[in-house]
């Protein structure tokens, strides 16, 4: 195995590996922040296929309701914001079924320069370490402000 891609399973894990993570104290504003209508670009998992579509979090008690449209599919599930102990920082973890599977997401956020959220995603099943992961890139649907 090369250092390269050494570096890459050991990233992967340290954001993925839900034993390696912790709940955080709720915080609303967090929430307020991630909430809204995304465009998003991604690969399947255990594919090279691409696509895109769009995607909603939703403020759900101390949750994120998610909802996807990728391909004329709807896709449910939830979210809520852990810390990444080997990390040490906040991602936003959600847990939804796609193609009859069930799926996880860990997903860094950051605001963009417009102080929207920018999500980026590593998209597997739940305690399974998988070397092609799902990507995804969520940017705010303008078209929705």
């Amino acid at each position: 195995m090369t250092i390269k891609l050494i570096i890459i399973h050991t990233i992967i894990a340290m954001i993925t590996i839900p034993a390696t993570a912790k709940d955080v104290e709720y915080k609303e504003e967090t929430h307020n922040f991630l909430a809204g209508s995304y465009l998003i670009i991604g690969k399947h998992y255990k594919s090279k296929q691409a696509y895109h579509g769009k995607a909603t979090l939703s403020l759900n008690g101390n949750e994120l309701k998610l909802t996807k449209h990728i391909n004329e599919q709807i896709i449910s599930g939830n979210g809520k914001v852990e810390r990444a102990i080997f990390a040490d920082v906040d991602v936003l973890r959600m847990k939804f079924n796609e193609h009859e599977n069930e799926l996880e997401a860990t997903c860094l956020f950051k605001g963009d320069l417009d102080n929207y959220a920018r999500i980026t995603c590593y998209i597997y099943p739940p305690d399974m370490n998988i070397d092609e992961p799902g990507l995804e890139a969520w940017f705010i649907d303008r078209s929705k402000i």
